[in-house]
């Protein structure tokens, strides 16, 4: 069994002390050395800043009688002289060996022979045998008898060979012996006449102190925010801080939390005089700002803690520099002042937590005044006293008044003035900040997509009043260099961890110039990203330092720092600006504007326009490019080298085939062509050049020559036998247009579409299937992802007119005897959309991104609402922000007024065109979107009234200004009201909006409702500039109306809407039709009816009215596009 000894002397005890202490002081003093940071040695030189880190390092280290230590510190010196003293006493105890040792007993070496050992015994006993010694006061009988035993278990231990074996086995000559346990605890503990104390001493630690140190570090945790402040000044911030909140409501906010982190000091009667004039002062210095902020300071039942006011008193007599007496005073601003840091933080965390920007910066400006003791939003003369030994009075009494730094220490210079060689020295290491560069980046992206990871990517550096930033001019590839080596390091700077770059060595901030900050400042700045114009804070954020200095001389003279961030999920442009503002200098900060594009993923896949050459005039491609305006190739207009080359290898090609007795692909071939693609666009058949030559193959066949009108009569006609002939063409592209991918696989897709992998060495073969035009080793087409897409928008366009040729909900009949895949398409709504509603919505959605041909899905997207109306309801029900709804219709209508912008630089195009390059982009558009309201009006309403204002109106109010022209308005009457009835359905103008749907089928009310708003309504002129003013009708036609003879030479003398040609002809339809009935039209007593019935009887021509009731339509809407920018 095993016995337990107590430690007697306490040596087991000293043991256990020194190892736990060392256990715990060692790492916590390697922390505390070599934890620390680098130490601070440069800085602002001026005299005042010198003097003022002097008296903080003596205020914050002490003295030498007095040092002034952190609690840490203390606890570890305490720790340390207690673990010296424990060594001490360890080192003077005697310590007791456990091992059995039989030659140490004996007093003989270990390598002592038996013979040795037996005559060294014989010696002992003699001397030591309880015989031979006699008792003594100090050595007792029971002593000598003890130690002449212990010699004599020796001896037998090293003769005896059964001892022997004892000793060597369990270390003991008389074999084992009961364990023992050595606890380091005094015997007097568990003795019985002890056990109340001792038991009193466990209920006091564990029952009492144990839960009272738990509790007080619970409750004490609750108190406090994660930012370090009580939690009740957390929750007053919460509710004094606003939206549009200014520095004086932040100082207010700030003043509440004293009642709590600082509460007034106790006994301080003696003070309150002080106190009191210098409430006194302030309010006479700063006048009504200071009371407005002892009013936002009040609690609810209108009374000033007594707390807050202390705290508002001694910081607005920071903020002006007013001085302080009384030493308590000092001491107690300074605790204030310098608790500002922590709560200005934990404002500013309330402020971004609501995304709110004014407040932010004002929170953030607020620490650069108070680390300069400025007046809060000082004018610019006032700034200039942040110089050291300049006062307000000193900048007035200058001549000439200076309103920069530089120019202070220009005239400080000329007057010969001792203050110029610190106000030198205050500039020389001012940090005012400059943006380099703001960018957005992506990893490894060309274009910004919906939801991507974003860098923002700040350049900074800072440039003093005075320096120069041009750089030394270098030779080219110098510059080439160094950009190179920039770029190289930017872009491994964007794959770091880190918010900033490295600093080099040496080229830190060091102290900043802040002589009446309280200790020595290091200068900071804030870098966030705001929208300014809805007062939103887009991305927190985040506090650098370090930003170096400008050098010339340097190649990398700034420093990077980032930003990270989700994008917005939709796509669009976003204007939003940077922000850096300085915590330390007043007014030092700068912004800048900046611009985010969220582009489509498919879009980064499509090619410039510099890669795309000019199609052929008689190419499907060509085709359509040339009724989107684009440029074509005519018949005979390559030159002379292209012609030979395309002229032999036709030559060629026909030669071939001639030889060879083979028959061009037929219109069944083209189509099995077709299907095989499209079914496995990945697969090894797969080639975009086979498709678009098939394609063509169908187009060449509905090819008619004749005028537009007739061409699509014919057309028409020819696509619906086409669809009737060939519905596995129609299922095949039905399903390939609306497959639900993902953009990266949609991409993939078309990649892998426009790679021809066929086989060239079968040149018959390849011939028939890739047409004569791309026979060779150099495929001719109009750029590399052309073939695909002009192909999808032939196949679309063609399912459009089919679907057009059915009643709404009515499917094609099926044939009997004839196979599933080659019945009339479509046969039920699983042939009609075979992924069903929500995901052919998003597979719809890849394709009409597309910049010039997404406009014919929207088109193929209209014919189905209007043979499946569910399909709207499934669009609408993706949300008011989804791409497909909102987006696509304001992105090709956007791509619509590009061309147009682009034509009008060419006179001569555009006045033999008739417009249909853009028109017809423009026309789809509205075809879809004037169906769209099937699915339901109220989340028809509620898209447009959502996203539509923020992407769909700017493009409708371009649109209307093309439209509203003089000769467009009358040659596009329908896309005229299409735009207006939009924009009334997107700003709910309910009421114009029915008129709009009502002039979209019948024309003649919409004159009639024209001429009577016009007679009803307001100044006509399109920038009157005071729209709400009494106007008067014009004395010479009596329709138009004015507010000013100056609105009617305005508007007479339009440059594009002149009024004065608009006018006589309202005076000669008044003339005709007499002064009764135009009394009467004028009155309201008929409707439109009547009045076709009216100009019918007095054989007046209606297309007379609506060119004027036309004109009218157009200056009134580019009236209400005016007051809309406004």
């Amino acid at each position: 069994m095993a016995a337990y000894e107590y430690d007697e002397g306490g040596v087991m005890a000293t043991y256990f002390l020194i190892t736990f202490l060392a256990l715990i002081l060692v790492p916590f003093t390697l922390s505390s050395f070599g934890g620390a940071p680098d130490k601070i040695t440069h800085g602002c030189e001026c005299d005042a800043c010198v003097e003022q880190r002097t008296r903080a390092k003596k205020l914050e280290g002490g003295s030498l009688l007095a040092p002034r230590l952190s609690k840490k510190a203390y606890a570890l010196a305490t720790g340390w002289a207690i673990f010296a003293l424990a060594v001490y006493r360890a080192s003077k105890m005697k310590g007791t060996s456990s091992v059995y040792d039989p030659f140490e007993i004996l007093g003989i070496a270990s390598s002592a022979s038996e013979k040795e050992i037996k005559s060294h015994f014989k010696k002992l006993s003699r001397m030591y045998h309880p015989d031979k010694v006699k008792e003594t006061a100090e050595l007792t009988i029971e002593a000598i008898q003890d130690r002449f035993v212990s010699i004599t278990k020796a001896y037998k231990s090293l003769t005896d060979e059964t001892i022997r074996k004892n000793w060597l086995e369990w270390n003991n000559p008389d074999g084992p012996q009961t364990t023992s346990m050595g606890i380091a605890l005094p015997p007097w503990i568990v003795e019985s006449k002890n056990n109340v104390w001792v038991l009193g001493v466990y209920v006091l630690l564990f029952g009492g102190a144990l839960p009272l140190l738990v509790g007080r570090w619970w409750f004490g945790n609750r108190q406090k925010t994660k930012d370090g402040i009580n939690a009740r000044s957390a929750a007053a911030f919460f509710k004094s801080i606003t939206e549009e909140a200014t520095t004086e409501e932040v100082v207010s906010a700030l003043g509440k939390a004293y009642e709590w982190e600082l509460p007034a000091p106790k006994n301080v009667q003696a003070l309150d005089a002080e106190l009191a004039e210098l409430d006194k002062t302030i309010s006479q210095k700063v006048g009504q700002q200071y009371a407005e902020v002892k009013r936002l300071a009040k609690d609810a039942n209108g009374d000033l803690h007594e707390s807050r006011r202390r705290a508002l008193i001694l910081i607005y007599a920071h903020l002006t520099r007013l001085p302080i007496a009384s030493p308590a005073l000092q001491t107690e601003q300074r605790q204030v002042i310098l608790q500002t840091p922590l709560l200005l933080n934990a404002l500013l965390n309330v402020s971004t937590a609501r995304n709110w920007l004014v407040p932010t910066l004002s929170v953030m400006r607020l620490n650069s005044y108070l680390a300069q003791a400025l007046p809060l939003n000082a004018p610019p003369r006032v700034r200039l006293t942040q110089l050291p030994g300049v006062s307000k009075a000193d900048i007035d009494a200058l001549t000439p008044r200076p309103r920069e730094m530089i120019e202070v220490l220009s005239a400080l210079q000329e007057k010969g003035d001792a203050r110029a060689g610190q106000v030198q020295k205050a500039i020389q290491k001012w940090g005012r900040v400059e943006i380099v560069d703001a960018v957005f980046k992506v990893i490894g992206e060309r274009i910004i997509t919906p939801s991507s990871i974003i860098f923002l990517v700040v350049k900074l550096r800072l440039v003093p009043p005075g320096t120069s930033t041009e750089k030394k001019d270098l030779s080219v590839d110098e510059t080439k260099r160094v950009a190179a080596a920039n770029e190289k390091k930017d872009e491994e700077f964007l794959l770091t961890k880190g918010d900033a770059e490295d600093v080099p060595k040496g080229k830190t901030t060091g102290w900043a110039h802040a002589p009446r900050w309280p200790t020595a400042r290091k200068p900071t700045w804030w870098l966030v990203l705001g929208d300014e114009k809805q007062g939103r804070v887009v991305v927190p954020p985040i506090r650098i330092s370090d930003i170096p200095y400008a050098d010339s001389e340097s190649e990398r003279d700034y420093r990077t720092y980032k930003i990270q961030f989700q994008g917005p999920p939709s796509t669009g442009v976003f204007t939003w600006k940077v922000f850096v503002v300085s915590d330390t200098y007043v007014a030092e900060e700068a912004n800048r504007d900046i611009t985010l594009k969220i582009e489509d993923a498919v879009a980064d896949n499509e090619p410039s326009e510099d890669e795309i050459s000019e199609p052929d005039e008689d190419s499907l491609a060509g085709q359509m490019a040339a009724m989107r305006g684009g440029q074509v190739k005519k018949k005979g207009e390559e030159s002379e080298e292209e012609s030979d080359l395309l002229e032999r290898r036709r030559q060629k090609c026909r030669q071939l085939l001639a030889e060879t007795n083979t028959p061009p692909i037929s219109l069944e071939e083209a189509a099995d062509t077709i299907v095989r693609v499209l079914e496995d666009p990945a697969g090894q058949f797969a080639c975009g050049l086979k498709l678009n030559s098939a394609v063509e193959k169908l187009f060449h066949a509905m090819r008619q020559e004749g005028s537009d009108s007739q061409k699509m009569k014919v057309i028409e006609s020819k696509a619906k036998r086409f669809v009737e002939s060939y519905p596995n063409v129609v299922r095949a592209a039905v399903k390939f247009v609306t497959k639900k991918q993902t953009p990266a696989d949609h991409s993939y897709m078309v990649d892998n579409l426009v790679v021809c992998r066929c086989d060239r060495s079968d040149r018959i073969g390849y011939a028939r299937m890739h047409d004569s035009f791309h026979y060779g080793v150099r495929v001719l087409l109009p750029g590399k992802w052309l073939s695909v897409y002009a192909s999808v928008a032939f196949l679309t366009d063609m399912m459009a007119i089919a679907l057009n040729g059915l009643s709404r909900g009515r499917f094609r009949r099926e044939k009997s005897g004839i196979p599933a895949k080659n019945q009339p398409w479509p046969q039920g709504l699983d042939d009609l959309l075979p992924y069903g509603f929500a995901d052919s919505v998003d597979g719809l959605d890849l394709w009409a991104s597309h910049t010039d041909y997404g406009n014919i899905i929207l088109k193929l997207a209209g014919s189905i609402i209007q043979h499946e109306p569910k399909f709207a309801a499934a669009i609408m029900s993706k949300g008011p922000d989804y791409t497909f709804g909102i987006h696509r219709p304001a992105q090709h209508i956007a791509r619509a007024m590009d061309e147009y912008d682009v034509a009008t630089a060419f006179p001569d195009r555009l006045a033999k065109s008739d417009h249909s390059w853009f028109t017809y982009p423009i026309k789809y558009v509205f075809t879809f979107t004037n169906v769209l309201k099937l699915g339901g009006m109220s989340q028809y309403m509620n898209m447009l009234a959502t996203g539509g204002k923020l992407f769909f109106r700017p493009v409708l109010l371009r649109a209307l200004t093309v439209f509203s022209l003089p000769s467009m308005v009358i040659r596009y009457p329908e896309e005229f009201s299409n735009v207006n009835l939009l924009l009334a359905q997107i700003n709910g103008r309910q009421q114009d909006a029915l008129w709009c749907a009502e002039t979209l089928t019948v024309p003649i009310n919409e004159c009639y409702y024209i001429l009577q708003n016009t007679c009803r309504g307001g100044c006509c002129n399109i920038a009157c500039p005071t729209p709400d003013a009494e106007p008067k009708k014009c004395a010479n036609c009596g329709l138009m109306k004015y507010c000013s003879r100056q609105c009617q030479t305005d508007a007479w003398n339009h440059p594009t809407h002149p009024h004065k040609g608009l006018c006589r002809k309202i005076k000669s339809l008044k003339e005709q039709l007499g002064r009764n009935s135009w009394d009467f039209l004028k009155g309201g007593l008929f409707r439109g009816a009547e009045l076709d019935a009216l100009l019918k009887k007095k054989r007046i021509n209606p297309s007379s009215v609506m060119e004027i009731a036309l004109e009218i339509a157009a200056i009134q809407s580019l009236q209400y596009g005016h007051r809309e920018r406004q």
